[in-house]
């Protein structure tokens, strides 16, 4: 079995603030980050999580595109 994290080492692990790994949890569909309950608590199995993020889809921007003074992604 992988190592299991809590929601703050998965935070620190993806670089996003717990609040946005909870918010993962409650998604549905095929972007919800898999965990585990325990006793009440949410779980991340490291395996589990790694393979989730190699299955998700590309955000990379877009050749050719750029970021204007307002974070906007323009062409």
């Amino acid at each position: 079995m992988s190592a299991l994290w809590d929601a703050a080492k998965l935070a620190d692990f993806l670089g996003v603030s717990p609040s946005t790994v909870y918010a993962g949890v409650r998604e549905a569909g095929p972007g919800r980050i898999p965990h585990v309950k325990v006793r009440g608590r949410i779980l991340f199995q490291q395996e589990k999580v790694v393979e989730w993020l190699e299955n998700q889809p590309s955000n990379k921007i877009p050749t050719g595109a750029r970021e204007n003074e307002k974070g906007e992604i323009v062409q």
